[in-house]
C-alpha cells in the first residue's frame, strides 16, 4: 500500500527567500560599506540554504528511498519480459537478415542471367548482321522479405575508426575535461595553443 508523505509547512522559509531576493535587489554595491554589507548578506544566504537543506532532508530522503524501491520493483517485473523480447528480436533479426541475403543473391543471379542473354543476342546479331533482338529472361521473383504486423526492423548504421590520424579535424572533440584540469593546476601559467585562459570569481 502506498504511503503518502506529507511535507512540512515551509511558508516561513518561502517568505525568507523572497525577502532575500528583495534585499539583494535593493543593495547596490557602490562603496566599501555596501561591499561589506553584500558580503555579510552572502553569509546569511549561505546559512539560509544550509537550513533549507536540513529541514527538507527527511522528506527528500524518504521520497528518494521510495522512488528507488519502486524503480527496483519495476525493473524486477520487467526483467524476464525484456529478456524474452531480446531473444525473439534476435531470432527475428537473424531470420530477416538471412532472407534479405537470399533475396539479394537471387536478384544478382537474375541480373547475371539477363546480362549474359543480352550479350549472347548482341554476339549473334553481329555474326548474322541482323538487328539485336530484345531479350527478356523469365526468372522467378525473389522471396519476399518477411513481415509481421506490429514488428518493425530499424537499420542501425555503425562505424569503426580505422585510422584516427586520417579523420578530418571537424570530427574530433577537444578533451575539455583534460584542458580544465591543466588550467586549474597551472592557472595563469597555462600555455595551450588555441585556448584562452582567464579567471572568474
Amino acid at each position: 500500500m502506498a504511503i503518502a508523505v506529507q511535507p512540512p509547512d515551509y511558508t516561513e522559509q518561502e517568505e525568507q527567500g523572497i525577502l532575500l531576493v528583495a534585499q539583494a535587489e535593493d543593495l547596490g554595491v557602490v562603496d566599501q560599506a555596501t561591499f561589506e554589507r553584500a558580503a555579510e548578506m552572502l553569509k546569511t544566504i549561505k546559512a539560509y540554504l544550509a537550513e533549507v537543506k536540513r529541514i527538507t532532508a527527511p522528506v527528500v530522503t524518504a521520497a528518494h528511498a521510495a522512488w528507488k524501491a519502486a524503480l527496483a520493483q519495476q525493473q524486477g517485473l520487467e526483467a524476464n519480459a525484456l529478456e524474452a523480447e531480446k531473444i525473439l528480436k534476435k531470432a527475428l533479426g537473424e531470420y530477416e537478415a538471412v532472407q534479405r541475403a537470399e533475396a539479394e543473391k537471387i536478384r544478382r543471379e537474375m541480373e547475371r542471367v539477363q546480362r549474359e542473354a543480352e550479350q549472347a543476342a548482341k554476339a549473334k546479331a553481329k555474326e548474322t548482321g541482323a538487328p539485336v533482338q530484345a531479350v527478356v529472361v523469365f526468372t522467378p521473383p525473389p522471396p519476399p522479405v518477411p513481415k509481421a504486423q506490429g514488428v518493425a526492423f530499424t537499420d542501425v548504421w555503425k562505424f569503426q575508426i580505422m585510422d584516427a590520424a586520417a579523420v578530418p579535424e571537424e570530427y574530433k572533440i577537444v578533451d575539455e575535461k583534460r584542458v580544465g584540469a591543466v588550467v586549474r593546476a597551472l592557472k595563469g601559467q597555462t600555455q595551450i595553443n588555441g585556448v584562452r585562459v582567464y579567471c572568474e570569481r
